[in-house]
């Protein structure tokens, strides 16, 4: 009898402290400190209701602000101050990060420094159609790229960006050390290049111009122009705007200079012409 006396005291001391642990007073705020391993909130009433507010506060007195409903408002997370929100919910679904009043389904305002995801994907609508932003490999320099995938699937289009040489390729991954690497058509209105060494040297004195018989030699024996690469090459290695366009015009200007000196050959012939015409009739 003597020891179930003593185990009903120690379980009742044990009730005691754990009753010492919560506050819930009749009127004014309720402290819960023993929560483990499950806190559960209950109204006295049968309306469901919802969570209006919750404050936190640090041990250095900060206070952590987690506020508002989805019902007719909006719900915010703020820090120190309810009045600055750092995160907000609203009630037509959009989310706001750093403003209170976002305007699209995601709005950040503010500096945005870094994301730590390596990929970042959007999907538009309900086509199918996928943009992926990603931070790349570290192998050729290539640290960032947008993909579009069309909608269907099939193959991703490249967009690439390489840190240090500031190149960008489209439709492939591998620039090939140029600033713009582009596998595909282009459309253009207009494109500028600029190129030094303008064959304005033709005209020069001591230019030494080619024979007629130079350039037939170099045809036969090489299937294209002299200075002009041939078809097997530009399929290789492509072609330079700037530098074909200049080697075409030295071409045009050598042409040129052919058909100055075969005019003047011309005129010559026809006045030696007219003079025997004269001598003929005399």
């Amino acid at each position: 009898m003597k020891k179930i006396y003593t185990l009903i005291l120690a379980v009742s001391s044990l009730a005691a402290t754990a009753q010492t642990n919560n506050d819930f007073p009749v009127t004014g705020s309720a402290t819960i400190y023993d929560y483990s391993p499950m806190l559960f909130l209950k109204r006295n009433t049968n309306d469901g209701g919802y969570i209006q507010g919750i404050q936190t506060q640090l041990l250095d007195g900060t206070n952590n602000w987690f506020y508002g409903n989805l019902l007719d408002d909006q719900w915010m997370v703020s820090k120190g101050d309810f009045q600055n929100p750092k995160l907000v919910v609203a009630s037509n679904g959009n989310v706001g990060i750093g403003t209170a009043t976002p305007s699209y389904k995601m709005q950040v305002a503010g500096g945005t420094t870094g994301i730590s995801n390596t990929t970042i994907d959007w999907s538009v609508g309900s086509s199918g159609s996928i943009i992926n932003i990603s931070n790349g490999s570290n192998s050729g320099n290539t640290y960032g790229m947008i993909n579009v995938l069309k909608a269907g699937g099939g193959a991703w289009d490249n967009l690439v960006l390489q840190s240090g040489e500031g190149n960008v390729s489209i439709g492939t991954t591998d620039p090939k050390g140029y600033k713009l690497a582009v596998n595909g058509k282009v459309r253009a209105h207009e494109i500028k290049v600029e190129t030094a060494n303008w064959p304005d040297y033709v005209f020069a004195k001591d230019y030494q111009l080619p024979t007629l018989q130079e350039t037939e030699k170099h045809i036969k024996d090489k299937g294209h122009l002299p200075g002009i690469p041939s078809a097997a090459e530009v399929k290789a290695n492509g072609l330079d705007l700037g530098e074909m366009n200049a080697k075409l015009l030295q071409k045009i200007e050598e042409l040129t200079l052919h058909l100055i000196e075969m005019n003047n050959r011309l005129g010559t012939v026809e006045k030696e012409n007219a003079l025997l015409k004269k001598s003929i009739k005399k």
